[in-house]
């Protein structure tokens, strides 16, 4: 089990069950554990970015704060990882952070706490609806329609293969 400041990632035969303050949360391959630890600041590992995206970074970035928030895994209050600490941990320049986060800020996703970390905004947004919520994934879906495009799969073939990983996703 590896531990740091804000989460623990847990390879699956090490979970165990819920204790207060704790969350699992599987993103990729990986399960992490989100727990408060009393550490300020939050963990840059949160976010997993894909440089070499057509998605830009600091796009990523907004994209996973907003779905994070309208599942709930990120509560109203949840301290935010310095822009310092992810432009270090995922080899990016500081300045597209700090830009990712000055969006959320100007949405009010996100909110500015002079001298202490950027946190996940304390009045509550409705998660919304179905349509609203599949919007965020938008982008997501057209370059994978594009892709699926480039690669000739046929529609049935690129649902069976969603499907395939939902189910593994599960497991």
């Amino acid at each position: 089990m590896i531990e740091t400041s804000g989460l623990v990632a847990a390879p699956r035969a090490l979970r165990k069950p819920h204790s207060r303050g704790e969350r699992f949360v599987r993103i990729a391959d990986r399960v992490v554990v989100f727990r408060h630890t009393g550490t300020p600041g939050a963990e840059a590992s949160l976010f997993i970015l894909n440089p070499r995206s057509s998605v830009p970074v600091y796009r990523q970035i907004e994209e996973q704060v907003r779905r994070l928030v309208a599942s709930g895994l990120l509560a109203p209050g949840t301290p935010l990882p310095s822009v310092r600490e992810v432009a270090v941990k995922h080899s990016v320049n500081y300045k597209t952070v700090s830009r990712a986060y000055v969006n959320l800020e100007a949405e009010g996703l996100i909110d500015r706490n002079p001298g202490q970390a950027m946190t996940i905004a304390t009045r509550r947004r409705t998660t919304g609806t179905v349509e609203a919520r599949l919007v965020q994934l938008e982008s997501q879906v057209k370059e994978l329609v594009m892709a699926a495009g480039q690669l000739e799969l046929d529609e049935k073939d690129v649902l069976k293969f969603i499907s395939k990983k939902w189910r593994d996703q599960d497991a």
